[in-house]
């Protein structure tokens, strides 16, 4: 993130995507909670700027077979944000596979 926030974001022309995957998991103590709040903070104090993504494979799964539960769920697809479930099935597949890549790394 330090190197990520020394970018000159006025000089690049075509933006900075630097997104990040959580995995709920890392969050679901109040230590990870605030451990990540550190993180964020830290990073914008740098003057960064980032999205994060936070959910698992397995909620992406489950939101592919009910879709009519997870009508808010957006996510990062590749520069740009999209509801999840008006993404056609390859890019949600593909959403899928990095996710579980991500969870087992």
């Amino acid at each position: 993130m330090k190197s990520i926030s020394k970018l000159n974001h006025l000089r690049i022309s075509n933006g900075v995507i630097y997104n990040q995957k959580i995995n709920p998991t890392a969050v679901a103590t109040p230590e990870g909670t605030r451990k990540l709040s550190q993180m964020i903070r830290t990073y914008i104090n740098l003057g960064g700027h980032v999205q994060f993504n936070m959910v698992t494979a397995e909620q992406l799964k489950e939101a592919q077979d009910k879709p009519e539960d997870y009508k808010s769920l957006v996510v990062r697809v590749a520069g740009y944000s999209a509801f999840f479930n008006e993404l056609s099935k390859p890019v949600q597949d593909s959403i899928i596979t990095r996710t579980e890549i991500q969870e087992v790394c």
